[in-house]
C-alpha cells in the first residue's frame, strides 16, 4: 500500500531555536531545522500595532507589555507605541505624559492632548477622564519604560481582560509556547531583538507544575531556561494569542 503524501506543505510547526551557530557537525546549528522554511521570509513579523507575529507557530505576542494602557474601547489607534513617560509639569498636557494621582497613588498616562480646565491632575482626572487612562501593567513604575510583575493569578486575569490592537482573546500563555520564543543564540536576553525591551529575567506561563500545583512554570530570558516557582510570587508577562 502506497504512503500517504500531503500536496501541500504547512508553513506551521516546531520553530527553530535561534542557534546558527554549528560547534560540531551534525548538532542544531548544523542542521537548524524548524519553521519557518527557507522562502518563506523571516520568522518574527512586526505587524505595527504594537504586536509580533510568529510565522513558526501562528502566535501573535504583544512587542512591549509596559505600553499596554487598559480601558474601556481600547484599540490600535489609541494605545501609546512609544511612550515618552514624562511627567506633567503644567496643566497643558501633552499625549504620554505621565501623573500620578496622589490620593490613589495610581499612575495615568496621558492618551488626548489638552489643556486642563482644573487646577491639578486630581481636578483634571474628574474633568477630563477620557484623556487619561490607568496603566494598571506599571501602577507601581516611576514611568512607562519599566514593565510590571505580578503574581501569576493576577496575570491570567489581567491577560484575559485585555483589549489591545483590536484583539479581545489575549491570554497568558503556556510553557510551550513562551519557550517557543526564546533565542538559544542570544543571551539576556534570550530573544529576537525585534521583541523591545524584553527583560532578561521570568516570565509566567499559564502552566502548573505538576509536581507541586501551587508552583506553575516560568521561562527565564536570561538564557531560555525553563524552571518553576511559588505562584504567589511576581514574574513578568507577555500576552499571547493565535492570529
Amino acid at each position: 500500500m502506497a504512503k500517504f503524501k500531503s500536496k501541500s506543505v504547512s508553513r506551521y510547526g516546531l520553530p527553530k531555536t535561534g542557534q546558527l551557530t554549528p560547534y560540531v557537525d551534525y548538532d542544531d546549528g548544523y542542521y537548524q531545522k524548524g519553521y519557518p522554511l527557507a522562502g518563506f521570509g523571516s520568522r518574527f513579523a512586526n505587524l505595527g500595532d504594537g504586536t509580533i507575529l510568529d510565522r513558526a507557530t501562528g502566535l501573535q505576542f504583544v512587542k512591549q507589555p509596559e505600553l499596554i494602557i487598559p480601558g474601556v474601547s481600547v484599540r490600535a489607534d489609541n494605545q501609546i507605541q512609544v511612550a515618552k513617560g514624562n511627567y506633567a509639569t503644567s496643566t497643558v498636557y501633552a499625549v504620554a505624559d505621565l501623573v500620578k494621582d496622589v490620593a490613589t497613588g495610581n499612575y495615568y498616562v496621558c492618551v488626548i492632548a489638552h489643556t486642563s480646565n482644573g487646577a491639578n491632575v486630581a481636578a483634571d482626572l474628574v474633568n477630563n477622564p477620557a484623556s487619561w487612562r490607568q496603566t494598571v501593567w506599571t501602577n507601581s513604575a516611576a514611568n512607562l519604560t519599566t514593565p510590571k510583575t505580578m503574581a501569576w493569578a493576577t496575570a491570567i486575569t489581567n491577560c484575559e481582560g485585555l483589549e489591545y490592537a483590536g484583539k479581545g482573546d489575549w491570554r497568558l500563555p503556556n510553557v510551550k509556547e513562551l519557550m517557543s520564543i526564546a533565542d538559544y543564540e542570544r543571551v539576556s536576553p534570550s530573544i529576537d531583538p525585534l521583541f523591545a525591551n524584553c527583560q532578561s529575567s521570568y516570565y509566567w506561563s499559564s502552566s502548573t507544575y505538576a509536581v507541586n500545583t501551587g508552583n506553575a512554570w516560568i521561562v527565564s530570558f536570561v538564557v531560555g531556561g525553563v524552571y518553576n516557582d511559588v505562584k504567589t510570587l511576581e514574574y513578568y508577562v507577555r500576552p499571547v494569542r493565535q492570529y
